[in-house]
């Protein structure tokens, strides 16, 4: 018979396999909401909060106390559809939920996952190359890393913010050779994450990725008349998607949709004045990219 767990469940199943598959996505920023409202331009706004000034004064003093404008920026990110779809044969419709999110719903949201993926490569690949830092085997790979990690802080990247370097595999590769993760997954106290979608694999970028990068991800909504469907957001996850299944006439079966907005943007690194309360904006200044000599 055929299976009778709800869309909302396979909606919700889906999400959480989907940032399973994150590599690149699952240290940047994500910004998420429940559903996507039409006429807002395809753009997600991601907001950067404004700053204010401390003042201080004596306990008996009744002088007024100025006050800060807090002047909230946003930042615009272009949305697309990213979308997988597949037919549902007899065999697909009888399963467990267990079976059902293997052979269905790990197909399609890795899919989708993987487009997601692949923007937020472009924007680490796009990093400025650094060509003051530069590494010629894994023996001064250590020193690179400090080098970009002192850049990072001289921008204004707190101590505050998580600092990690992405290794293309040449890259991690030379850190394996001379040993510098024998003990764990961090060097000179920055994690190490490994990736294969740098377009040189020689490449490091070392950034406070939350700062650097933005992925914006929203929920479309089921369309009107669709009779099992469900748009669900995860905040905890940082991630929502969209999942109908309808019956196709033209094929006389059965089909399964997942979908979602997303859209990928380089951030400029918000540093606070403390002297005015002004948040100054610094274009590229949360990322360094640099490579092999």
């Amino acid at each position: 018979m055929p299976n009778t767990f709800t869309p909302t469940l396979v909606a919700q199943v889906a999400v959480k396999y989907a940032v399973k598959g994150f590599v690149l996505s699952g240290e940047v920023y994500r910004d998420v909401e429940s559903e996507y409202r039409p006429g807002s331009g395809h753009v997600a706004k991601v907001r950067v909060p404004g700053g204010a000034k401390t003042t201080l004064r004596d306990a008996n003093d009744l002088s007024t106390i100025p006050a800060s404008n807090l002047d909230e920026k946003t930042i615009d990110v272009t949305l697309r559809e990213a979308h997988s779809r597949a037919v549902l044969g007899t065999a697909e419709r009888d399963l467990g939920i267990t079976d059902f999110t293997r052979q269905v719903i790990a197909p399609l949201v890795t899919s989708v996952a993987d487009t997601c993926e692949a923007q937020v490569a472009g924007l680490v690949n796009a990093v400025t190359l650094n060509d003051t830092v530069t590494y010629a085997d894994g023996g001064n790979l250590a020193k690179a890393i400090t080098a970009a990690r002192s850049i990072l802080r001289g921008n204004g990247v707190q101590t505050a913010d998580e600092i990690v370097a992405f290794l293309g595999v040449d890259a991690y590769a030379a850190a394996l050779d001379s040993g510098l993760l024998e003990n764990g997954d961090s060097i000179r106290r920055v994690r190490i994450i490994e990736t294969d979608r740098m377009t040189n694999p020689a490449d490091v970028v070392v950034a406070a990725p939350k700062r650097a990068f933005t992925l914006a991800v929203r929920a479309p909504e089921v369309p009107d008349g669709v009779a099992s469907g469900a748009s669900v957001k995860d905040e905890d996850a940082g991630f929502g998607l969209r999942y109908v299944e309808t019956f196709d006439g033209s094929i006389a079966a059965s089909t399964a949709l997942v979908s979602a907005y997303v859209g990928a943007k380089a951030l400029p690194l918000p540093v606070l004045d403390p002297e005015t309360g002004t948040v100054n904006l610094v274009e590229g200044g949360a990322a360094v990219r640099f490579t092999a000599a």
